[in-house]
């Protein structure tokens, strides 16, 4: 449901639209949500446990030799035509074969790239600033984004098309897909023990199955009926947590966001929550609270002095859209110098009233691309975009960019943050 749960994913090139997937009367006909925060804590849980599943069939391959059965030949792709005209009734025989013939071999095998792209392609846009090198190579996050939602409906394709040639096959082929006995023949063909002896088998195979997807459906529903922390079950707030550690521990400050030339001219909303009120730039100022809790109101024509700098970089939406966009302020580590703030391990930012909030690693906040800003695409801010100032940090979702910035707090206890206690990773790094 990651990929469904807003208008952002559809069918079609340019401004045409084929189709959407999911629209909105898909959720009202049917009285569901569009669970958007849920859908990713779900889609990065089972994410690692099919790339741990993929990584443990690869080795497996590797280390008994069956790899030597999905290999294609140089002759499999002109067999596998072959085998396409047979299956469509127009040859009679199939080309001579092992253990899988060459169009098996050919898919099984595109099989496994699919599992190393799709794994290569949600890197790329899970962690696009982390790993640009990869998203680069990729043709870039919205590429990468585009490869991944591809290969995920190839797979889709080959599950339907593989299990319809199965039972196109025969009864033999699908018992020996469910079951794991492979077999070479009629049992009727051998000695008279070989009938009652597969069907025990048989039994016995269909009912450790059964057992399977029973253990399979239990485990879902189980992981899904947890009790709630911060908006989601706590099995997915866990690993969303593990998620964070990982990649805050392999953050690195000299991994910047790519650049682009600057941009002018309209860039699109996301979000107004604690954007009410008109503002007057000239009297505004900051409640900056130091680590250890002193606290000081700071002028905003003063943080406007500070050395400049602009960034053109490519904002990304939690919801799935990105867009580039150019700003220019002063950035968060010589604010923090010039006022001799103390270095503190979180950073927590508010709007007026503290309608919206957000608290952010310093490790992120420090990083020489994380800006208060008042300038974007050019131009002054507008108070849609958060004026008088706002803050811009690539490596975070724009979750995480807070408009309106009336408060600072450095804290060494983790704040609270408006979009996690709602379901969504805390992290929030890209």
């Amino acid at each position: 449901m990651i990929y469904w749960a807003n208008p952002v994913y559809r069918l079609g090139a340019g401004g045409f639209t084929l189709f959407r997937f999911f629209p909105d009367r898909f959720y009202a006909v049917l009285g569901l949500d569009h669970w958007l925060a849920k859908g990713m804590a779900i889609h990065f849980f089972v994410g690692w446990l099919f790339t741990l599943n993929g990584l443990a069939y690869v080795l497996y391959l590797a280390v008994s030799g069956e790899w030597h059965e999905l290999l294609p030949e140089k002759k499999s792709w002109r067999e596998a035509f072959d085998v396409l005209l047979h299956d469509l009734g127009l040859r009679r025989d199939l080309p001579p074969a092992g253990k899988f013939n060459a169009a098996q071999r050919i898919a099984y095998a595109g099989v496994v790239l699919m599992g190393a792209g799709s794994v290569a392609t949600g890197l790329a846009i899970y962690k696009p600033v982390q790993l640009s090198p990869l998203a680069g190579l990729l043709g870039g996050y919205e590429r990468a984004r585009l490869e991944h939602f591809w290969l995920m409906l190839g797979f889709a394709a080959f599950f339907v098309v593989h299990v319809a040639q199965v039972m196109r096959a025969g009864w033999n082929n699908f018992r020996s897909m469910v079951t794991g006995w492979e077999l070479a023949g009629p049992p009727e063909s051998r000695d008279p023990g070989a009938a009652p002896a597969m069907r025990r088998m048989t039994r016995r195979g269909f009912m450790t199955a059964g057992a399977a997807a029973a253990i399979g459906a239990a485990g879902w529903g189980w992981l899904l009926t947890r009790s709630e922390e911060r908006g989601t079950p706590w099995p997915l707030r866990k690993n969303l947590e593990a998620n964070g550690k990982l990649w805050g521990a392999l953050f690195r400050c000299g991994h910047e966001a790519p650049a682009y030339p600057p941009v002018l001219g309209r860039a699109r909303l996301n979000g107004d929550i604690g954007l009410d009120g008109a503002v007057d730039p000239r009297g505004w100022t900051l409640d900056v609270v130091d680590r250890d809790g002193r606290a000081r109101s700071v002028a905003l024509r003063d943080v406007l002095t500070l050395p400049r700098t602009a960034a053109t970089i490519e904002f990304r939406c939690i919801e799935g859209w990105s867009q580039v966009m150019s700003f220019a302020g002063v950035r968060f580590s010589e604010f923090m110098e010039h006022y001799g703030l103390r270095r503190a391990r979180y950073v927590a930012l508010e709007t007026p009233k503290r309608e919206y909030y957000v608290s952010i690693d310093m490790d992120s906040m420090l990083h020489p691309q994380t800006l208060l800003v008042d300038e974007m695409n050019g131009a002054p801010l507008t108070p849609e975009h958060g004026a008088p100032l706002r803050l811009l940090i690539p490596v975070k979702y724009g979750i995480k960019h807070l408009k309106r910035i009336a408060a600072i707090r450095l804290s060494d206890e983790r704040p609270p943050d408006y979009w996690a206690e709602r379901g969504y990773d805390w992290y929030a790094g890209l």
